[in-house]
């Protein structure tokens, strides 16, 4: 077997002009095969195994969620209980503290918060940094509604989770990650450091550019990613913290807490992703990835086995890889469009229409486009929908990943726009391939009543 998956993964790389990549299989028993090939990086020719290093970006939020979970497992802290119990004095622009967010709400990307990404501003490598940058950036960070109304990726609002979990331990928090779940779980190699890892054989990040493959030599490694995107493993590591997963004690994790509003009924739990329902079971895991280097964990406790995957080119080959590794590992990572829906259709088309914004991005405009059809307009991108299931529009067309917000989200390949409605009826908010816009009006009501208060 070992022989014939190194064959599938070179001829992956070949079609693919990859560079490397490595994968490992995995029961609750722990890693079962363990392959790579190719080359750490163009520029040094050195070789993949399956001890190499990447960088494994959102995976590291289920890492986070794990120990976090444990901890309010052991009584240490409580999921439900508000965030400022644990980090007082947070502020926001208005004076307000987290409104009553808690701990569920951040890991489950509840939390209000404006989708955010992993920038270069507040790369400080000091333990003290992760509080620092939190607390500033959450005092900048455009809050969108109060925290549990609908789902809106967070790498904020991880790593606000992250710091808490450091407060209420004293610890700081790559060193009780550290003690917590690498140490236990035998994960010898995983890290927060840059510079530990720096110590093994490291993956290179690789972009396509004048038709040839460069590295990308572009760290991002503040502390204050640490608990969202921030993280080093191996394969082998990351089926030893999968296989721990299959053996049980993390449910609450894997129990569906949000919906991204896609045209298939992706779920997200606390850290970590949740495909269709199959058979009465969810596969559960996540995937990382930015600027030439992609990861993906994917388990299935009902069949108690899983597989780990990491190459060093973008997210652009998503596609391609999910057909790999469904092939060799009897459905892994496959996503079934469902024929049915158990979301209600609780808005019709006629409710939608309007401006919606989203701070940083271009107004997205909504019309009807006659008989239940929604057309969009953002700029000079334009996208006709037509009605799917559970109150979700989505284009007629697939389309391989691209840039957000008009690049299909993980799992799906169509354009896809789902409504949050409201107790009344109304729709505040639709998502736009998993990302949230809020209708102006609504908004512009959300902020004068903030500012009277204010003002007292």
């Amino acid at each position: 077997m070992t022989v014939d998956l190194r064959d599938h993964l070179r001829h992956f790389r070949r079609e693919h002009d990859v560079p490397g990549v490595a994968v490992c299989t995995f029961t609750e028993a722990g890693p079962e095969v363990a392959v790579a090939d190719g080359v750490t990086s163009v520029e040094t020719g050195h070789a993949m195994t399956p001890d190499t290093v990447f960088r494994i970006y959102s995976i590291t939020k289920m890492l986070t969620a794990t120990v976090l979970v444990t901890l309010a497992a052991e009584g240490v802290l409580d999921l439900d209980r508000p965030v400022d119990d644990y980090v007082p004095g947070l502020r926001r622009r208005t004076g307000e503290g987290t409104g009553g967010a808690t701990l569920r709400h951040l890991l489950s990307h509840r939390s209000g918060l404006l989708p955010d990404a992993v920038t270069h501003d507040g790369l400080s490598r000091d333990p003290a940094g992760l509080a620092e940058a939190v607390r500033r950036d959450y005092a900048r960070t455009p809050v969108l509604t109060g925290p549990g109304q609908f789902y809106g990726y967070s790498n904020l609002g991880v790593s606000l989770a992250g710091l808490a979990a450091q407060e209420v331990t004293g610890t700081p928090f790559a060193e009780l990650m550290r003690q917590r779940l690498f140490a236990p779980a035998e994960m010898a190699r995983s890290t927060h450091d840059p510079m530990v890892a720096m110590t093994h054989s490291l993956a290179q990040h690789h972009i396509r550019s004048n038709a040839r493959l460069r590295v990308e030599h572009d760290a991002r490694a503040g502390t204050k990613h640490e608990p969202s995107s921030l993280c080093y493993s191996t394969v082998v590591d990351m089926a030893r913290f999968g296989a721990l997963h299959l053996r049980g004690g993390l449910e609450t994790m894997h129990a569906p807490h949000s919906d991204p509003r896609l045209d298939i009924d992706l779920r997200y739990g606390l850290g970590c992703y949740l495909t269709p329902e199959t058979d009465g079971g969810r596969q559960i895991g996540h995937e990382g990835f930015l600027g030439g280097m992609w990861a993906k964990l994917i388990l299935d406790p009902a069949r108690g086995r899983g597989v780990v995957w990491m190459d060093n080119r973008g997210e652009e080959l998503r596609e391609r890889r999910y057909e790999v590794m469904a092939s060799l590992f009897d459905g892994l990572g496959r996503i079934e469009e469902p024929d049915t829906d158990p979301r209600e259709a609780a808005v019709v088309a006629r409710d939608l229409p309007g401006e919606y914004v989203r701070a940083g991005a271009p107004t997205l405009n909504v019309s009807s486009g006659g008989e239940d059809v929604l057309e969009l307009q953002s700029q000079e991108e334009r996208a006709r929908l037509t009605p799917h299931l559970g109150g979700v529009w989505r284009s007629p067309a697939r389309f391989d990943p691209g840039a957000p917000p008009w690049g299909p989200h993980a799992g799906t390949r169509r354009i896809a726009l789902g409504a949050t409605v409201l107790g009344d009826g109304s729709v505040p908010v639709v998502h736009l391939n998993g990302l949230p816009y809020v209708r102006r009006e609504w908004r512009d009501r959300v902020r004068d009543r903030r500012m009277d208060s204010v003002m007292g």
